[in-house]
């Protein structure tokens, strides 16, 4: 639910879109969030499932925050035995979060 709605709270005002995908590949479930919005900085996304951690252009869209939804998310995914990766191609080119399960 985080994922999602980061991807809403960080999407285009009146433009914004969120694809979410359910896919099997290679044996594996992956499930994948994919938003028009803000993007994720390269070095950022090294550092965005550290506790406490906010991208910079992430706080300039939003004051809410306390960089733990992200950190939290990816904790579930490991107990859960998943994994938890985010891409983007740098600021204002949208990002994508993929949760992959094993089958």
């Amino acid at each position: 639910l985080n994922i999602l709605e980061n991807a809403i709270n960080y999407s285009k005002e009146s433009k914004g879109r969120v694809i979410i995908a359910l896919r099997n590949i290679s044996g594996k479930i992956v499930l994948s969030f994919k938003d028009n919005g803000i993007g994720v900085d390269k070095n950022d996304l090294k550092k965005i499932f550290t506790k406490f951690y906010r991208g910079e252009a992430g706080i300039k869209q939003s004051k809410k925050g306390t960089g733990l939804g992200l950190y939290l998310c990816s904790q579930v995914a490991k107990i859960h035995k998943a994994n938890l990766v985010a891409y983007s191609e740098g600021r204002g080119k949208g990002a994508t979060f993929e949760l992959t399960f094993k089958k």
